[in-house]
């Protein structure tokens, strides 16, 4: 059995060679595995591990990461799910939970994303939405209209979003529970330290939670599927179209209104009584990841970082740089400081 410095070792050589995706986890038991970010698998031994970075499915996602994550302005997170490469105070937030207690969370600006979309040849529907990444030296644009929410990014700990009776019960954790801590837009783990998020009104600086939390709480996501939902939440903005397509369903404005009473926060959602909407959260979920997925082979080439998702057919893709498509939101990004 290798040593875990020989493991390391191997891994130094292998992102010296160019692969800067692929990590050593421990798992709870204490057990070194190797993890390959851009296709999300993970093996136990290395030979298996040497075996996959030479397949053909590695290759065609390794190519995907090439011309969508791995640009030269990466996304600045770690999040353990997509993001995994890789200032002054503007804001405060008032009366949150900060280390199980109510206090103020200060906010530091990382950088610009821009929102677009991609209608189809015939323009019937949005085949295509994707976030870009900016730093924070991208001016902000006159013609494009800033998004009334932003995200605020974080480390994951224990305290983030819990009261101090929480807290403590928290401190006994066991290991196991330490790293199965999930996200409720995926269901897959958030490791400690890796990066989540969580929705911020611009116009009140309120989180989304606290409009139906008065005691502080919050949710927290990966910052990726948060992203993700950023965009389907902004294909209902604009009535649906893709949703139509995909579930055969049109969503009544009632439905509408309650995502709008909600702040768009997922987790917020599925406490309503009305089970035919907390049905529908569900169901954007599940176009989440069939968009995500198709998003692997069916991505745009574009000069910055991006992350998306896709509902064209497999295969149907051009090579060719997306051209002649606007920005059609200005999406803010804050580290917080809780």
């Amino acid at each position: 059995m290798e040593t875990e410095d020989s493991l390391r070792d191997q891994l130094r050589q292998l992102k010296e060679s160019g692969a800067c995706y692929v990590q050593l986890r421990r798992s709870d038991q204490g057990l070194l595995s190797w993890r390959c970010l851009p296709c999300i698998e993970t093996f136990t031994n290395v030979t298996d591990f040497e075996h996959h970075l030479n397949s053909d499915v590695h290759i065609n996602l390794q190519n995907f990461a090439c011309n969508t994550l791995l640009k030269a302005n990466r996304w600045p997170f770690y999040d353990s799910l997509i993001f995994g490469l890789g200032i002054s105070n503007d804001l405060e937030v008032k009366n949150v939970l900060c280390y199980g207690d109510m206090g103020d969370m200060k906010l530091d600006f990382i950088g610009n994303s821009l929102i677009f979309r991609k209608f189809s040849e015939d323009e019937s529907g949005i085949h295509k939405m994707w976030v870009e990444w900016r730093d924070k030296s991208y001016p902000t644009m006159q013609d494009v209209p800033l998004h009334d929410l932003s995200l605020i990014n974080f480390k994951c700990n224990l305290t983030l979003g819990m009261p101090a009776s929480t807290f403590k019960e928290l401190q006994q954790i066991s290991l196991y529970d330490l790293y199965h801590r999930s996200c409720k837009l995926c269901d897959c783990p958030i490791p400690p330290g890796c990066d989540v998020s969580t929705i911020l009104n611009n116009g009140s600086s309120m989180l989304s939670c606290s409009y139906h939390n008065t005691k502080g709480m919050y949710h927290l996501f990966h910052t990726s599927c948060l992203l993700n939902w950023m965009l389907m939440m902004e294909e209902l903005s604009q009535g649906g179209p893709i949703i139509q397509q995909r579930r055969k369903q049109k969503i009544s404005p009632k439905h509408l209104a309650k995502f709008q009473d909600y702040h768009f926060c997922p987790e917020c959602c599925c406490t309503d009584d009305d089970e035919n909407f907390v049905l529908w959260v569900f169901r954007l979920r599940d176009l989440i990841v069939e968009g995500r997925m198709k998003w692997r082979t069916c991505y745009e080439h574009l000069e910055n970082s991006s992350i998306g998702l896709s509902f064209r057919s497999v295969g149907d893709q051009s090579p060719a740089p997306a051209q002649g498509n606007a920005p059609v939101k200005l999406l803010r990004i804050y580290q917080g400081h809780a």
